[in-house]
């Protein structure tokens, strides 16, 4: 089965992933460098950055995919952590902007707040 890293890896790129990502078999998506470990999980930004630092070092001028999967744009489910560097906002779920699509309710406004 075609994948990014498998077409890419055969053309002579590195590929390298880090932070979130469900892909299996590793069969199928043969990373050159899986670097998906990183103290903090993808939520913790500068760790992520100075694993994809090291990845371009590694590399040299050899072509590039690399995969950052973040978690940021999920929902908290309640993970109010901070990592040093990194200044979080929090939005206040009175003001924070409904869509049209959804029904301005409090628990929406919520879920919406904690998003962003």
């Amino acid at each position: 089965m075609p994948s990014i890293p498998k077409q890419l890896g055969a053309a002579g790129y590195a590929t390298g992933i880090i932070g979130k990502l469900h892909t299996q078999p590793q069969s199928v998506y043969p990373w050159t460098h899986d670097l998906q470990k990183v103290s903090g999980g993808p939520r913790n930004v500068p760790k992520m950055a100075e694993v994809a630092a090291g990845f371009f070092n590694d590399i040299g001028d050899q072509p590039f995919y690399l995969h950052m999967g973040f978690t940021d744009p999920h929902r908290d489910f309640g993970n109010k952590q901070t990592y040093e560097g990194v200044d979080e906002t929090f939005y206040d779920a009175a003001t924070v902007p409904v869509p049209d699509f959804l029904p301005d309710h409090p628990s929406v406004r919520a879920e919406l707040a904690d998003y962003y």
